[in-house]
């Protein structure tokens, strides 16, 4: 039986901010990028047939994926060590679905000494804002981000003990102007799903030497 710890996180309010560089998150943290895997009307996180999600990195993620399976599959991440899914619902438009052309996670300490995930461990968040990558404002509303630009759906997994997580789905502005978001149950489409997958000591090598080190070390790559 798939034994799942679940971290729920808190509703936030949906509104634009301008995208933070690796930079800008104080306290060290580490960047890996990930491509689009597909599209699938699955939950891993519950285990079950869900609303349409757009999942990216692991290759092989199922609707029962165990951490163990997960380590078994192939990944499309910048770091071949980070076997992790990351999910938000699917965006569509005129009837087709729309991919995002780079998924970018965070792994943010802030100051604060933090711990790996423990096996099992998969995370829920709310926390959803939408971004453009070439407003500096943040004063704008969705969709209308300048032409030419990219457009975020953001989603930040905070934790007390664990490393902090932005996760941002990166879209091509025209794309998704007029888009809508497929929602769950309760009819809401604002929120991400991730399933950590580190091979054995990865994740807490990175944590020690970028997060609790206080140390930005970009992407990582290999």
């Amino acid at each position: 039986m798939k034994k799942l710890l679940i971290g729920f996180m808190t509703l936030a309010t949906l509104f634009m901010v301008a995208p933070q560089p690796a930079s800008a998150f104080p306290g060290g943290s580490f960047l890996i990028t990930c491509r689009f895997v597909k599209f699938a009307e699955i939950d891993p996180l519950t285990g079950m047939a869900s609303h349409e999600h757009t999942f990216a990195g692991n290759l092989g993620v199922q609707i029962n994926s165990t951490k163990q399976q997960l380590l078994t599959q192939t990944t499309n991440c910048s770091d071949s060590k980070d076997h992790s899914a990351y999910w938000i619902p699917t965006f569509t438009k005129n009837g087709m679905k729309l991919q995002p052309y780079q998924v970018n996670a965070y792994y943010v300490g802030r100051g604060v000494n933090r711990v790996a995930f423990p096996d099992g461990y998969v995370v829920k968040s709310s926390d959803v804002r939408y971004a453009c990558s070439n407003d500096a404002s943040g004063k704008m509303v969705p969709y209308r981000c300048p032409l030419g630009g990219t457009a975020q759906f953001n989603v930040t997994f905070f934790s007390a003990n664990y490393p902090e997580v932005h996760m941002m789905f990166k879209y091509d502005v025209r794309s998704l102007v007029g888009a809508t978001a497929s929602s769950d149950m309760m009819g809401d489409p604002r929120h991400g799903d991730m399933f950590p997958a580190f091979e054995s000591g990865h994740l807490e090598q990175l944590i020690r030497d970028c997060l609790n080190a206080h140390k930005t070390c970009g992407r990582i790559k290999g």
